[in-house]
């Protein structure tokens, strides 16, 4: 489920159904924007994966764990990935500066740059804070 959980009304009961439909030693992955994200602590309600009304849960990895376990998941784990994350910065850049971000559409040039650096920065964060990154990845096993 790649960006799907997060625009499900009820997470818990869409993973628990997936826990049902697979066969022992199944695998369930789930990715989805990371709420403990460095582009959500440092853009706060302009955060790009915010993304009301969209989306309707924003959660953490631990979270996801939870989810999986309470499903019955016999192995679990999750992390992080800085993936997108110069993407990111650019719409909630625009959603700062201009008040929405059109997926697709030309940015100002600068906010690319900044939004590069912003990307180097969340890198090197990324390497001392494994859960910094933009996106949770939940690898479950049945």
């Amino acid at each position: 489920m790649n960006h799907v959980i997060e625009h499900v009304h009820n997470p818990e009961k869409n993973i628990a159904h997936c826990h049902r439909l697979l066969i022992t030693g199944g695998r369930l992955v789930v990715v989805t924007p990371n709420i403990e994200s460095l582009g959500h602590r440092y853009s706060g309600v302009v955060w790009l994966d915010l993304d009301p009304p969209s989306h309707i849960h924003i959660i953490s990895c631990m979270t996801l764990q939870k989810v999986a376990h309470q499903a019955g998941f016999s192995q679990h784990s999750a992390f992080t990935t800085a993936t997108n994350i110069r993407l990111i910065a650019v719409g909630s850049s625009d959603i700062q500066k201009d008040g929405r971000h059109v997926m697709g559409s030309s940015t100002k040039s600068y906010r690319h740059i900044t939004s590069i650096i912003f990307q180097l920065w969340a890198a090197m964060v990324y390497l001392i804070a494994p859960g910094s990154g933009e996106e949770c990845v939940l690898v479950a096993t049945k």
